[in-house]
């Protein structure tokens, strides 16, 4: 595994060398992944750590026990850093380094998924994935007083904190704990804010600063200590580069996952019952057509494997062929009726055989009628001729005889 340390984000990459227990500058990735590739020829992938600006790093102590933040959840603990955080905390990946029993309430760091993706990618296009994403205070040594203090387990009969300084061109950082340290602007500003640091350890090349420019009672060491590289960077607690949880998924990527797989369910289910009531209407549309058919031919059975214009098809060009229909015919002999002053009095139609009840003034004009309807094509016949009493027989006087009309009956064949 190779170490990158990115001071700032514009400032030049830094890669360890583990022969010369140094730091060696590229001013770009692709020339720090030339460099890299020279201490690990075998591997085909690069694995590294990447110690990012601690100003990324957003950090938070809130007055809550550390089963307070579990009952939070992830997303309970992110809204935390809304008050510190100039981004949306959606896709804010917490940590919550372990601490002593006994000791302050639970520190969280927070970092952006923004700002990851940036590192992640860039060292993915030289060919680097990155394992191991680490705030660069980490690289700072503790101080030999307070890990003294950490082994006993008490910090009895020391005066206060004591604290590692470094400084150079591109960063200043400082670190009082295993999961304490901050990147800061001024150092005097830093101890003024932390009056319980007073002891100082400067590594090199920090250079060391003048006593008037620190807070009383703060007492400097100058050490030949030098920012070194995590030993074992997958299991350290801040290594924001472990998906645990799947914290490093945004909050509204998932929002946007859910609602993609709610649409896709809605979907399959609309879709479904889309088919199933088709089918049921298929199925009772053909038991009514099958119904219907048997009721137009008695004495054929629909076949269901053949469509319902094929079977109809030589039926529908016979009735094509037929005589005129009925009210054609009726068109048709309506004139003669009239021209001979005749009535009808009742009309059948049964079996493409018409019957009309005619009555008229006398038996010529019907005898007449009957032969005009003929000539126009129509097989028309004049059936028996009865004589029958007039609709204003009841109104004649009782000593006059009745008048008689005939009444006949035409049959027409169409």
């Amino acid at each position: 595994m190779i170490h990158i340390w990115l001071p700032t984000q514009h400032a030049p990459l830094r890669l360890w060398q583990p022969t010369t227990q140094t730091w060696q500058h590229a001013d770009n990735w692709q020339e720090l992944a030339t460099l890299a590739s020279l201490q690990h020829t075998k591997s085909k992938t690069l694995q590294a750590c990447l110690y990012f600006p601690s100003v990324h790093l957003l950090k938070l102590q809130p007055n809550l026990s550390a089963s307070q933040l579990k009952a939070l959840g992830e997303m309970g603990r992110r809204y935390l850093f809304e008050e510190i955080s100039i981004d949306a905390v959606d896709d804010l990946q917490v940590k919550i380094p372990p601490t002593p029993q006994g000791s302050e309430p639970p520190t969280l760091f927070g970092l952006h998924a923004t700002a990851q993706s940036q590192w992640l990618q860039a060292a993915a296009l030289v060919g680097i994935e990155i394992v191991g994403l680490l705030p660069d205070f980490s690289l700072l040594p503790i101080s030999p007083i307070l890990a003294n203090a950490t082994d006993s387990g008490s910090f009895e009969g020391f005066e206060g904190i004591a604290a590692v300084y470094y400084e150079d061109a591109h960063t200043a950082l400082l670190r009082w704990a295993d999961y304490q340290g901050l990147a800061i602007t001024t150092l005097m500003l830093a101890l003024t804010k932390m009056p319980q640091i007073h002891n100082l350890h400067l590594i090199t090349p920090t250079t060391v600063p003048s006593p008037d420019n620190l807070p009383n009672g703060v007492n400097i060491v100058q050490t030949s200590l030098a920012p070194t590289p995590v030993s074992d960077v997958t299991r350290h607690d801040l290594n924001f580069a472990q998906t645990h949880q799947g914290t490093t998924v945004p909050a509204y990527a998932k929002i946007i996952m859910s609602l993609l797989f709610f649409a896709l369910l809605t979907t399959f289910i609309t879709d479904g019952l889309r088919w199933f009531y088709y089918d049921h209407a298929q199925k009772q549309a053909q038991i009514l057509l099958s119904q219907q058919y048997n009721q137009w031919f008695p004495n054929e059975k629909l076949n269901t494997k053949l469509s319902l214009q094929r079977q109809l098809a030589d039926k529908l060009v016979t009735q094509t062929d037929v005589q005129p229909s009925v009210l054609s015919t009726l068109a048709t002999i309506q004139p003669i009726l009239q021209q001979y002053q005749l009535t009808a009095r009742q009309l059948n139609f049964q079996n493409n055989h018409l019957q009309l009840q005619l009555i008229g003034n006398d038996t010529h004009k019907l005898n007449q009628a009957v032969a005009d309807i003929s000539q126009k094509g129509i097989k028309a016949k004049l059936g028996q001729i009865n004589n029958a009493a007039p609709a204003s027989a009841a109104t004649a006087s009782e000593t006059a005889p009745p008048a008689t009309t005939p009444l006949a009956m035409i049959e027409i064949d169409l």
